[in-house]
């Protein structure tokens, strides 16, 4: 999916901007994850389950390119994401809790949200400094 006029040819989904997204999306929630009340997981945890949410977008953002869906505004991008984080972290809940443990509601929604504009923008900023640089090297 890339930026509105411009064909963003698909890259692998294991790359340096994934693991760069990782690491800058996993860092954000970390520290939010710390300062934020009632969250139960450690920073380790809270890593790689960002880690694998990213690596999971980026696996749909992949597909959905592959398959020639260009996005024409980021609203647009975004809702998209939302609901595909929506149903992943739904799914990870599903599979990975305890069914005695409580699921804070309150902040799977808050670190929804984050993860979704954190993606949302890193993605739509790079298809724009991707296509920059495609104009400057033919000038």
């Amino acid at each position: 999916a890339g930026a509105p006029g411009h064909a963003r040819r698909p890259g692998a989904v294991v790359s340096l901007p994934t693991a760069e997204k990782v690491a800058l999306i996993g860092l954000v929630c970390v520290i939010f994850a710390s300062v934020l009340p009632d969250i139960d997981r450690g920073p380790l945890q809270t890593a790689l389950g960002v880690g694998l949410l990213v690596v999971a977008n980026a696996t749909v953002s992949h597909w959905l390119t592959g398959r020639g869906v260009r996005w024409r505004t980021t609203g647009t991008q975004f809702l998209t994401m939302l609901a595909v984080n929506a149903g992943l972290l739904w799914l990870f809940g599903a599979l990975g809790r305890n069914p005695v443990e409580a699921v804070n509601g309150a902040a799977l929604v808050f670190f929804t949200l984050i993860i979704t504009l954190l993606v949302t923008l890193y993605d739509r900023f790079a298809a724009e400094r991707e296509a920059r640089t495609l104009l400057e090297a033919r000038t």
